[in-house]
């Protein structure tokens, strides 16, 4: 289960967070919870292979990715 995690795991999330950011760029309101999903399973990634480097980055991505869903649901409900 290790292998899959540590091996694995970074090349699924890597072309995830591709797509999102794809999904971002079209305004697809489901780009938002796909990329809370995809940081929880990064942090999983990082507890795993205890690659605290990238703790900030997930920490900072997560409040960024809630921040602008908020801001996008905001607009949106403005508009």
């Amino acid at each position: 289960m290790y292998s899959l995690i540590a091996d694995k795991l970074p090349w699924l999330l890597s072309g995830l967070s591709i797509y999102i950011q794809w999904q971002l760029g079209n305004k697809k309101s489901s780009a938002w919870i796909v990329s809370l999903v995809c940081q929880c399973l990064w942090l999983v990634w990082i507890f795993t292979v205890q690659k605290w480097g990238f703790l900030p980055l997930n920490i900072s991505l997560w409040i960024l990715s809630i921040r602008n869903y908020w801001k996008w649901r905001n607009a949106d409900a403005v508009t």
